[in-house]
């Protein structure tokens, strides 16, 4: 999916109807990626433009584009709330979406390696959130630190 096309009107179409058919007010967007496409026939550049070209102006376009369908699903549903996974690497992050989405900050992540943790011995999945200890506490509290000023 690209959201820096004309694919953004369908999708905030979509969640409205979904919205309407099933009453969701509440949208967990994930994987999206900030760095997810280069078609040179969406809004983020030409066949005249490089692939890196195109990827940059995607990347730098996206939070704009999300903000778009977030605006259109909200001029019609004011009370839905739309929740933007940034719990992984490759999402785009910055204040610009704050405006109309809210961050997600946890899920089931984050993973040993991101913290140079030892992983358990037996283990199923490398998530922290997976296994009891001090590490999921610690990852917890973590979002009280994200803006020290609001608290």
């Amino acid at each position: 999916m690209c959201l820096v096309s004309n694919y953004w009107k369908d999708c905030a179409s979509e969640m409205i109807r979904n919205a309407r058919e099933y009453g969701n007010v509440y949208f967990k967007w994930d994987a999206i990626y900030q760095y997810g496409c280069n078609d040179p026939n969406h809004n983020h550049g030409t066949a005249e433009n490089s692939e890196t070209e195109r990827l940059d102006c995607y990347s730098f376009e996206l939070c704009k584009y999300m903000n778009k369908v977030v605006d259109s699903v909200n001029s019609v549903l004011p009370d839905a709330i739309v929740d933007f996974d940034v719990t992984e690497g490759w999402r785009s992050m910055g204040l610009q979406f704050l405006s109309t989405g809210k961050f997600f900050l946890k899920n089931n992540g984050p993973y040993y390696a991101n913290f140079n943790l030892p992983m358990p011995e037996k283990m199923l999945w490398n998530n922290i959130f997976v296994y009891p200890g001090p590490a999921r506490a610690r990852i917890a509290r973590s979002p009280l630190n994200y803006d020290e000023w609001y608290l």
